[in-house]
Parts: structure tokens; sequence; C-alpha cells
């Protein structure tokens, strides 16, 4: 009878063990909302219930001129965008495109190289443009997901960070996006809010990761320092690939930033843009008598592959804004914006 009371508690403390085995280890991993794509939860990020953010004290810039630059152009918010020499000709369709709407002192245009800078000061003078060193491998055009682009996106992160951390309140776009309106009203209003993201068709849990308005809360402050530590251990993985190599897609920034908005690091407070306002590129798709029903701020030209691709299809349906000789197609603005 002893033998056997003994056989029981020992199978209890086996049960009992394997349990929370089980319970810490289904905790390691959360779905974004896609089933195929699961992360690694990491024990340094602090759960959504913390009431308590441990942010630098003394944070170094590691973009000091970026900054310097800021502050001389005293606006709020500051509208970022990254672009390489590949990326000229949408540069250039979008400030004719935006012309008009009075936000143009307030952008920041960031290339990779010197000669996308004087290219874009030579013909928008008023504009400001600051290039970084160190990129001019990737000034060509860069594919989804590729080591290049990674790479891209890894000093974007990294100079948005330094823009949080001094404060300045941040609209990331990229060019290659139409704006029928300008959003920018419209997006300052949602006060209460840490981060406005833009969600993406067909992708439930996924957001876009070019289209983001932040405000610099601590809680957006903390997301994007942990965006950018994951985004330096993914650098450092593909230090030796070519920026032609394909990398998975469930390692890139838009499916960790994606993971750490679902998982409101730090309490953080996200609003998803509605799709009917701030559209993606499924809204091409669409039949005329649903897109008759919209009346969206932007379109952004994406679920399209390659420049060339994106380029045909903004020509094809009049959202494209500049003439052969890079001068802006007023005519083709008027039809399209509304002000």
């Amino acid at each position: 009878m002893r033998r056997i009371k003994l056989t029981i508690v020992s199978m209890l403390v086996t049960i009992v063990i394997l349990l929370v085995y089980l319970s810490l280890f289904t905790q390691n991993y959360i779905t974004t909302g896609n089933d195929n794509l699961i992360f690694i939860s990491e024990h340094n990020i602090k759960s959504s219930k913390s009431s308590s953010i441990n942010l630098p004290k003394d944070y170094t810039n590691k973009f000091p001129e970026i900054i310097d630059l800021i502050r001389k152009m005293n606006v709020s918010p500051l509208l970022v965008t990254l672009i390489n020499r590949a990326y000229l000709p949408f540069a250039f369709s979008w400030l004719c495109n935006t012309e008009q709407m009075g936000i143009h002192k307030q952008v920041l245009f960031i290339t990779t190289d010197e000669e996308s800078k004087d290219q874009l000061n030579k013909l928008w003078p008023k504009i400001n443009v600051v290039a970084i060193s160190g990129m001019s491998a990737v000034s060509t055009d860069q594919s989804y997901s590729h080591a290049g682009y990674i790479r891209l996106l890894i000093r974007r992160t990294q100079i948005l960070l330094d823009i949080l951390q001094n404060n300045i309140p941040i609209f990331l776009f990229e060019v290659d996006c139409l704006w029928i309106r300008n959003p920018v009203p419209s997006l300052v209003k949602n006060e209460g809010y840490d981060i406005l993201v833009n969600p993406v068709s067909n992708r439930p849990g996924v957001v876009a990761g070019g289209f983001i308005y932040m405000f610099p809360t601590n809680a957006t402050k903390f997301l994007w320092t942990e965006l950018n530590a994951k985004l330096l251990t993914l650098e450092k993985k593909i230090s030796n690939l070519s920026p032609e190599k394909g990398i998975p897609e469930s390692e890139n920034d838009q499916m960790y930033l994606s993971d750490l908005v679902k998982r409101r690091v730090s309490g953080l407070k996200p609003k998803y843009l509605p799709l009917d306002q701030y559209a993606d590129g499924k809204w091409y798709s669409f039949p005329e008598n649903t897109r008759a029903t919209l009346d969206p701020y932007v379109i952004n030209n994406n679920w399209v592959i390659g420049n060339k691709n994106k380029i045909s299809r903004a020509k094809s349906w009049g959202h494209w804004f500049i003439l052969s000789d890079n001068t802006c197609d007023g005519e083709q603005v008027k039809k399209i914006v509304k002000l």
C-alpha cells in the first residue's frame, strides 16, 4: 500500500512539472495572426501590463548631423523618408504630387548617396536632404526582404530611434505613395495613442513598415528600441550576404514591428488606420463600383514587385506626376489631387 501511495505521489509531481514546463514553453511563442508566422518571445521585453520602462538616461545620438539639421528645421511633425538612387523618380513624382499641400518644409529626405542628395537639391532646392555614408552598395533597386533591402531599413530604424529620443513626432512615409489629400492634419489629431499604423490587406496582424505616425512617448521609444535591437542582431546574421540574397520573410523589420505592436509592448497604445482612408496597393484591384465608394487620403503603391512595375502601374492610373525632363505635370496633378 505504501508503494502505491509513493507511486501516485511521484506521478502527480511528474504531471505538475510537465504542466509547468508546457506553460513556460507556450508562453515563449506568439503568432502575429498568420499561422505561418511564429516569433520567439524575448524575455527582456516587458509585457503589455508593465507600468515601468527602462529607457537610456544619457542617450547618445548615433546620427548627430541629422539631429542638428532637424533642430534647425524646427517643425512638428517631421515627415521622414529614406531613398536611394533607384527611388529618385518616385521622389520627384511625389514632390510634384504634394507641392501644393504646404508640407514640404516639414519633409526630410535621407539618401544613401551624395549623388541622390545633389539631384534633389538641384531640382528641389528648398527640400531638406541629408546623405548617410556607407550605404552606396544599396543605391540600386532593392527587392523586399533581401539583404540589401534589410540593410537600408536597419539604418532607417536607427535614425528614427535617434529622432524619437529627441522627442520629435515622426510621420514615416515612402515616396511611391500617392497623396490624394494631405493626411497630416488627420493623423496629428489622434492624441491618446502612441503610434498609428497601417494594416496590410489580407494579412491579419501585419502592419506596413513604411507608413507610420509616431508620437515620441516612452512606449513608442521602448518599441523602437526593441525593434532596433532585433534588427542589429539580424544585421550580424546577414553581414556576409550579398544585397541580392533573399531573407526569410519572418526575419525582417515589418514582421518584427508587427509582432511588437500586436503584443502592445510596454503598454503601447496603437491605432490601426482604416484601409478605406489609408489604402494599400489592393485598391488598384478593386472593382470600379467599390473604388467609387471610397475617398482615401493616400494610396500606397505596394502589392507589386519591382520599381518598373510600380512606375508602370502609377502611369496607367494617372498617378505619375513628372515629365521626361523631371519637371512637374501640373495638369495631371490637378486631375488627381484634392486640396
